[in-house]
């Protein structure tokens, strides 16, 4: 990697090449003590939010599930964050890790460590968190035109980029009923960039990937995001797969389920260490299959 800082400045510590300080101790440190460095010198601040940076400490810290609720036992709205340490460890165990004041206010997609959220007002309501650093920012983007599918960085250009659904719709209304004429379709969102989203049409089954939209129903693994589908009447389901990298559509054929008629279920994927997995339950969640 190229020298953080440039030459002739004043050395990060004295002593040390910056290579060192910046590429074997500082990406080595806890989130925590990152963010307690960057109060040490102004330049410590300025290295450690690099791209590059952020990137290698994001890949160093072990991959944690997390999800969002709340609680209103007691009257009161609120909405908490919460983490699983990694299976592998011996005290994995869950662990409260921020809470978001905003009365209506969700996790919808994440990505290397970034959270988006979405809150439930006018206007712009989506944001971008990033809970290391404790840093926010809102998107230029309606949530009552807006619907994301998924967050995901683009290789080719190594930008961070969102697939939202486009849900403008125009009324019209005839003498008995309203119809309701959809110009919408897919659309991507490039974070950091003045331009306009892009369209890039339908995506097949739409109305069964939005009918899963805001309930961790994305896979993102291996350069692709993955939706399960149901189309049993059609003689197998399917699984919808967006690839990051072309931004394109395809199909992929889901496991075959041996359901019974009297045994409805539910079926979805998850990320198993690296392999994409699939789980299928009954209503009544007595039955798990994998």
């Amino acid at each position: 990697m190229a020298d953080a800082t440039s030459a002739g400045a004043t050395p990060l510590l004295p002593g040390l090449p910056d290579d060192i300080v910046i590429w074997e101790i500082l990406v080595r440190l806890p989130p925590k003590a990152l963010l307690r460095s960057r109060a040490v010198h102004p330049s410590w601040r300025r290295i450690t939010s690099t791209r590059d940076f952020l990137l290698t400490h994001h890949a160093r810290q072990p991959t944690l599930l997390v999800a969002s609720g709340h609680d209103d036992g007691s009257g009161e709205y609120y909405r908490d964050i919460i983490v699983f340490g990694h299976p592998a460890a011996a005290d994995a165990q869950l662990e409260h890790f921020t809470q978001l004041d905003e009365r209506d206010c969700s996790v919808v997609a994440s990505c290397d460590g970034l959270l988006l959220l979405s809150y439930e007002t006018e206007g712009a309501c989506f944001s971008i968190c990033n809970p290391a650093t404790h840093q926010c920012a809102p998107l230029p983007v309606p949530c009552d035109l807006m619907m994301p599918l998924g967050m995901y960085r683009h290789h080719p250009t190594g930008e961070y980029r969102i697939l939202m659904y486009d849900k403008n719709e125009e009324e019209i209304e005839g003498e008995n009923e309203e119809i309701y004429v959809r110009d919408g379709g897919c659309c991507i969102f490039e974070l950091g960039s003045v331009q306009p989203s892009r369209n890039i049409g339908y995506p097949p089954e739409a109305e069964q990937v939005l009918s899963r939209c805001g309930h961790g129903a994305v896979v993102l693994l291996r350069g692709n995001m993955h939706w399960y589908l149901e189309q049993r009447e059609n003689g197998g389901d399917m699984v919808l797969v967006f690839d990051i990298a072309t931004e394109s559509f395809r199909h992929m054929q889901a496991p075959v389920l041996q359901v019974a008629p009297d045994c409805p279920l539910y079926n979805d994927l998850f990320d198993m260490d690296g392999t994409l997995g699939m789980f299928s339950c009954n209503d009544d969640a007595a039955i798990v299959d994998i």
